[in-house]
């Protein structure tokens, strides 16, 4: 097919899967590391800000600048952040052996705890 073979189309296959990996995932990776707290923090704060209600008047946002802070949407980005290193340590429990499982296997008992 065109002086192609057939391992070369596969390699760059299997490149390009590799490269969209990187883009999609290390990003996603990159800024959890940069930000622990990033992510997780922030969607549980506005989850819980959503459960609590907004204010709307005529299909518009009608609260003031800090109205999505209080202590139940706190409340509900910690525990969204403990969920998801609940959900990190099992998953590193099931992954790895050795050392780092035996550390996750402790620390899915009180994350789970918390988690509740």
């Amino acid at each position: 097919m065109f002086g192609l073979e057939l391992s070369f189309i596969w390699a760059g296959i299997i490149a390009l899967a590799v490269l969209i990996y990187v883009i999609l995932d290390g990003f996603d990776l990159g800024v959890g590391l940069l930000f622990p707290l990033t992510a997780a923090l922030c969607q549980g704060v506005a989850l819980g800000a959503l459960v609590q209600g907004i204010e709307v008047e005529g299909r518009a946002y009608a609260g003031g600048w800090w109205d999505w802070l209080t202590p139940f949407s706190v409340l509900t980005g910690v525990a969204v952040v403990v969920g998801y290193a609940l959900l990190g340590a099992t998953w590193l429990n099931m992954k790895l052996v050795g050392r780092i499982q035996e550390h996750m296997r402790g620390l899915i008992r009180p994350l789970g705890i918390a988690t509740l």
